[in-house]
């Protein structure tokens, strides 16, 4: 965990996996020049994609349910994207065995 918070870092990626509901999930942020860019995953709803900017805050999933239960319940836009990817994906470069 520590090494993929680390590299993530080196992308100026934070990388926070926790525990919810003892079923892992994963926080990760990154700030870019106009907005901030926040990716979640939870077992429950799957990705989320987070944007903030000056216009305000846009989530993402693609999940239509999510999607529904989510505008439901918050007061700002929740719309839906079939593709969501993790900002950083830990790629396994170095090879120690041999």
């Amino acid at each position: 965990i520590l090494k993929e918070m680390l590299f993530a870092s080196f992308e100026n990626i934070y990388h926070i996996p926790f525990i919810f509901e003892n079923k892992s999930c994963l926080f990760q942020m990154r700030k870019r020049a106009k907005y901030l860019e926040i990716y979640l995953y939870f077992s429950v709803f799957g990705a989320l994609k987070i944007l903030i900017d000056s216009q305000g805050i846009s989530v993402f999933t693609p999940f239509a349910k999510v999607q529904k239960f989510l505008n439901e319940h918050l007061d700002f836009n929740v719309s839906q994207e079939n593709k969501i990817e993790p900002l950083f994906v830990f790629k396994r470069l170095f090879d120690f065995k041999g």
